[in-house]
């Protein structure tokens, strides 16, 4: 059609003075140069997307990268560091928070520079009231509903309407992959429930068997999570430290900045000895070297120099009780790793002692404290009703792993009472496969 306007056209001007012989030429020509361009604007558009529209290819890169990092994603800890992060720098925005409000509270995962006390307080009755920040809402169900929360830009601009709807399509994107991590998230607390809950003579084999699978599953990526740290993050610290040093000759001693990179190097020291501290909770890999009592041993000093409580970490008959296979010594380390952690979480005890005996042909772990304790009946109802903030997973994990073992859990807690747990494990027993 624009082919035959022009030649049209052409042909009214000069009608006096062409042919119809010139008029099929110029309307060939005329057909291959509109065809050709027409055909060629995709391509170069394309290609000079970048240079022409360069904001809109950013944000496109961007969309891109965050869709394909969002099939990574298994639990809302990951949103951090794989989302969030990438949505604060894409938009150039301050901070950026994702927001989950249920029935019984709210949970917020923040990144950048956003009051994490401000975003709760902003939700009423699970929607969003304020005009400081911008909500996108993310899902809505019964059990609970999430929004996209983000501050206003560095360039103390408000989002243009590419930057909405840049968002639009990330809250697309996330609102189905939020639903399947929630629904991974409530089906693995169920299954913890039930593990912890099920007696062994109750369970059958394939139970018995998904028990075994699920904590050797999380034992796994624990080594994982703690080779990453070692491989990537304390190899960097130590470059770093290497690449400090030259420069911290050149100056004087007694000068403010051998002082101040001498404070650089010393923190970097302390981040070093944390890391380290992380892997060595993450895999316990001094089990075959020192023993599980050394492994307890170390823990317990680590815990007792951040706690506020006294520990006291009592082993008899430590020969026997190193005999026992890697796994089960793992298993014993996980539960007095999670009694205290509850107590250095929950219970606002002064002393806590944990004995460790051999008696019987049985292992028995005693845990006390005294603490402020809690009503379990209203405990119970917690951890069942409770999905995200997962409370009462620590408890339901040990009973797991105690029942991995077919051992026996007992607990004796009252409010204001402190608490009790006594474990017994056979000692000649494998565990159950």
């Amino acid at each position: 059609m624009p082919s035959v306007i022009t030649v049209s056209c052409i042909t009214f001007i000069f009608h006096m003075h062409i042919s119809w012989i010139e008029i099929t030429y110029i309307f060939t020509v005329i057909l291959f140069i509109f065809s050709s361009f027409a055909y060629s604007m995709e391509y170069f558009t394309t290609k000079l997307e970048k240079f022409m529209f360069p904001r809109k290819y950013f944000l496109q890169q961007s969309l891109k990268k965050i869709s394909k990092a969002l099939g990574t994603i298994t639990n809302f800890n990951a949103l951090k560091e794989i989302i969030l992060n990438d949505i604060v720098t894409t938009l150039e925005i301050h901070g950026g928070a994702i927001v989950f409000v249920e029935k019984d509270g709210i949970q917020v995962i923040t990144a950048g520079d956003i009051d994490e006390e401000d975003v709760k307080t902003s939700m009423e009755n699970g929607v969003y009231k304020g005009d400081k920040y911008t909500a996108f809402e993310i899902n809505r169900h019964e059990e609970y509903r999430s929004f996209l929360v983000v501050t206003g830009k560095k360039s103390n601009t408000h989002l243009g309407q590419e930057d909405r709807h840049w968002i639009n399509l990330i809250v697309t994107y996330l609102s189905a992959s939020l639903e399947n991590v929630y629904l991974i998230r409530k089906l693995t607390l169920k299954m913890y429930e039930l593990m912890a809950n099920i007696p062994n003579e109750e369970a059958t084999p394939e139970f018995v068997w998904l028990r075994k699978t699920m904590y050797d599953i999380q034992e796994k990526e624990r080594i994982r999570i703690a080779m990453d740290l070692h491989d990537t993050t304390m190899q960097d610290l130590f470059l770093l430290k290497r690449r400090l040093y030259p420069i911290l000759q050149r100056f004087p001693k007694m000068t403010d900045e051998y002082g101040q990179l001498t404070g650089i190097l010393t923190h970097i020291d302390l981040i070093n000895e944390n890391l380290r501290q992380s892997c060595f909770e993450l895999n316990p890999y001094v089990l075959q070297k020192t023993g599980l009592i050394g492994s307890i041993r170390k823990l317990v000093d680590v815990e007792s120099s951040y706690s506020e409580f006294q520990v006291n970490f009592i082993a008899d008959c430590t020969a026997q009780i190193e005999l026992l296979e890697v796994e089960r010594k793992k298993h014993l380390f996980r539960v007095i790793q999670e009694l205290l952690n509850n107590a250095k979480k929950h219970s606002q005890a002064e002393h806590v002692t944990i004995r460790l005996v051999e008696e019987n042909s049985s292992i028995n772990l005693f845990y006390e404290d005294d603490g402020i304790g809690f009503d379990r009946q209203l405990k119970e109802m917690n951890r069942k009703n409770r999905i995200i903030s997962g409370a009462g997973i620590g408890l339901d994990q040990m009973q797991g792993r105690v029942l991995l073992m077919n051992g026996e859990f007992y607990m004796d807690t009252e409010r204001g009472k402190g608490v009790q747990i006594e474990i017994r494990i056979p000692f000649l027993e494998g565990i159950s496969a």
